[in-house]
């Protein structure tokens, strides 16, 4: 008999699940990833909830079984929590910037969480291959100096961002926003690749202006986590880079730190490869066509 690949409930869920997708997209905006989430839900109680099944979970030997367990249901609740926010932040959010990759996150988290609670409440795994050590940094000196140097960017960058709007003028490379007065009438310049616009306060505007410019604000803002969100997957890149230099040793060493470098390439990937950005530019854009000229 050949194996089952796919369980026949699992093939009716997911063809429900593309259904509901289907009939969500009619009626609501973003049906789609509706659906992905609660699919989502569903694989989280489905197999992180049930790894206690796996061949290698049968070689446990156990310090405190129940606790482990209650560590990995409490992981499901938590899937279920960011599901229930993010499908409420979908249907009342202007700027939803959802994307699979945050989900993605969520599941590599799983790693490392799972590797905290076997360290607490597992005494030994029985048949392990012996050749892998896990430890958890390799490089400590030039992981920390790097850390260090970045966290001295991050203080620098967002300290300059600051500054620059109570001066009244911001550039993050491409991206520039400025505000001035001049014959007390408020003038907002904003710049990037896509869009030139000076816009100066009259008699038609002013009512509309401090919405303006409080939308021209926030664009800047969210242009300059953009940026921002690049240099920390850059960062987290090359400290996986590090955590992966092999060590001349009989045994392959394995470091968690690689995990939670990874874990932070994405959360910075989820940022800056996020459709808010040009939701809440083409929410400026329609704004000054509106209610600016």
């Amino acid at each position: 008999m050949t194996r089952e690949i796919i369980k026949r409930e699992d093939a009716k869920l997911v063809l429900s699940l593309l259904f509901l997708a289907w009939t969500l997209e009619l009626f609501v905006k973003d049906g789609m990833n509706i659906a992905i989430l609660i699919m989502f839900s569903y694989i989280g109680h489905k197999y992180f909830g049930n790894i206690k099944n796996s061949e290698e979970y049968k070689n446990y030997e156990f310090i405190d079984e129940e606790k482990y367990k209650k560590g990995l249901k409490k992981f499901t609740i938590f899937i279920d929590i960011y599901v229930a926010i993010r499908i409420i932040s979908i249907l009342l959010s202007k700027y939803n910037g959802y994307t699979m990759i945050e989900s993605l996150l969520l599941v590599i988290l799983m790693v490392p969480y799972e590797s905290y609670l076997s360290k607490k409440y597992v005494k030994c795994i029985h048949n392990k291959d012996e050749n892998i050590k896990n430890v958890f940094m390799k490089y400590k000196f030039i992981t920390i100096i790097l850390s260090i140097v970045f966290m001295i960017f991050t203080v620098a960058f967002f300290t300059d961002l600051n500054e620059g709007k109570e001066k009244g003028f911001v550039k993050v490379f491409d991206y520039e926003y400025s505000l001035n007065s001049n014959n007390n009438k408020r003038e907002v310049s904003i710049k990037s690749n896509s869009m030139d616009s000076t816009i100066i306060e009259d008699n038609k505007n002013e009512k509309y202006f401090d919405k303006y410019i409080n939308k021209a604000s926030i664009w800047m803002d969210f242009q300059a986590l953009k940026v921002y969100s690049y240099f920390g997957m850059a960062f987290m890149g090359l400290m996986m880079l590090v955590q992966n230099i092999k060590y001349k040793t009989k045994y392959e060493v394995k470091s968690t730190m690689n995990i939670i470098f990874l874990g932070g390439f994405i959360i910075f990937a989820m940022i800056g490869i996020n459709e808010i950005h040009n939701n809440i530019e083409n929410d400026l854009i329609t704004y000054m066509s509106e209610y600016m000229y």
